[in-house]
């Protein structure tokens, strides 16, 4: 691979570490809100929804991780 590629797979993983900042900033929102929320109000619809919601977010942080480890073995 010649360098202005691996630049290129570098950048990408660049933005791919802001994104995966700012998931982690709204799955952390996310579960903190579901945390907060008293047993009953966690049972509701509303809390169901909410853990879903956090939980995927936190289930994307992985595959951010397995994608950018991915992008630096493709730069050797």
């Amino acid at each position: 691979m010649n360098d202005a590629r691996r630049r290129e797979i570098e950048q990408a993983i660049s933005h791919i570490e802001e994104a995966k900042s700012i998931l982690e900033s709204v799955a952390q929102e996310e579960r903190d809100t579901f945390e907060e929320m008293d047993e009953k109000a966690q049972e509701s619809p509303k809390g169901i929804a909410i853990d879903a919601a956090a939980s995927a977010l936190e289930e994307s942080l992985d595959g951010c991780d397995s994608l950018i480890s991915k992008l630096n073995d493709a730069k050797v």
